[in-house]
């Protein structure tokens, strides 16, 4: 996990899906269960699955983050729009 800036509560959670699948039964439902955790406490969130991370070219990469700092998107919507 990332926490970044100093001006916005932003984290970049960077995660692999196998874990995810197995402790907590489906991604969506970590998604869900720390997105709540960490909106609680006023920081928005962009979770990242390793794999579909290394699957993106450096452009598509940056495109991701710069947006992510400009409108603070929630995870569950951010995630939807990758």
């Amino acid at each position: 996990m990332f926490r970044l800036c100093e001006d916005k509560k932003l984290i970049i959670e960077v995660f692999y899906d196998y874990f995810k699948i197995k402790k907590y039964g489906s991604v969506k439902k970590y998604i869900k269960q720390r997105y709540v955790i960490f909106k609680n406490k006023g920081y928005e969130t962009l979770f990242l699955d390793i794999n579909m991370w290394k699957t993106f070219s450096t452009l598509k990469k940056e495109e991701i983050l710069k947006n992510f700092y400009k409108t603070s998107y929630t995870s569950n919507e951010y995630l939807l729009k990758i």
